[in-house]
This record gives structure tokens, C-alpha cells and sequence, in this order.
């Protein structure tokens, strides 16, 4: 598995910022990367200290990471509870029983937390649950996730 996440982040730190969108839409939708959207954004920020680049990088991750949560959502919503099923079914039904009580409230909560919150499984839920999302509300979310790592 760490030389699967060690490849990846090689190509996605060769590949700037159309690697970093790849890296960033497979992290969102669930394939382990190792925080590798992460570390790739902090050593290309590094190498390219110019702020047209940084803001770049900064566009790349999130819209890669906004397309990656929609597929997950999407995922959630057409597999419901068949796709449910591959998750604990404890951590599942607590989670739905959080979504439905509190709503978008939920997903905030989780994508503000650092790990080990499980944030794919709050957008799995929501989308098992067909939560309806202020979708831009949701993605402004993670996309200061995403600015808050390059601090």
C-alpha cells in the first residue's frame, strides 16, 4: 500500500497542478492517498513561492477536491443502502441518525475536524440519506479545509 501512495504522490508532485487535481479528486472520493493532496500542495508551494502559482494550486486542489466529494455524494445517493453495507453498520446508522437530526450541521462539523473524523463517511451518509446540500455551502467548506493545510 505505501508504495501505491508513494507513486501517487510522485506523479502528482511531476505533474503540479494537474497532478494535484488528480490527487485531490482520488482523496475525496475515498482511494487512500496518505494525505498526499497535502504534502504535494505544501513542496509546490514551496518550490514556486509566487502567489499566482500558490493561488493556482490552491483552485486545483479545490476544485479536484469539490469534484471528488460530489462523486462520493453521488456514489452515496444511487448505491443507498446497498453501498451502505461495505461500511460498519454501527458507524452507519450513527451517522445517519446524526445527519437526520442535525442536517448540513453534521458535514460541517466533520470537514472543520481534523483526523481521525471520518469526513468521506458524513458525504457517503448524506448521500445515502439524500440529505439535500446547500452544495455551495458545502464546497466553500472544503475548500477552506484545503487553504487551511497550506498554512
Amino acid at each position: 500500500m505505501t508504495e501505491w501512495i508513494d507513486w501517487l504522490s510522485q506523479y502528482a508532485f511531476e505533474g503540479g497542478m494537474g497532478g494535484l487535481f488528480v490527487l485531490s479528486v482520488l482523496d475525496s472520493v475515498g482511494v487512500p492517498t496518505g494525505g498526499g493532496s497535502d504534502i504535494v500542495i505544501a513542496l509546490l508551494a514551496s518550490l514556486h513561492p509566487e502567489t499566482s502559482f500558490a493561488l493556482g494550486l490552491v483552485i486545483s486542489g479545490v476544485v479536484g477536491s469539490l469534484m471528488g466529494c460530489s462523486v462520493l455524494y453521488w456514489i452515496g445517493l444511487r448505491g443507498g443502502e446497498l453501498g451502505a453495507r461495505r461500511f460498519a453498520p454501527n458507524a452507519v446508522t450513527s451517522t445517519r441518525a446524526k445527519l437526520e437530526r442535525h442536517g448540513a450541521w453534521v458535514l460541517f462539523l466533520a470537514i472543520l475536524a481534523r483526523p481521525p473524523i471520518p469526513t468521506k463517511l458524513f458525504i457517503f451518509c448524506a448521500g445515502v440519506g439524500a440529505l439535500p446540500l446547500l452544495l455551495l455551502r458545502f464546497f466553500a467548506l472544503r475548500w477552506w479545509r484545503q487553504q487551511s493545510a497550506i498554512d
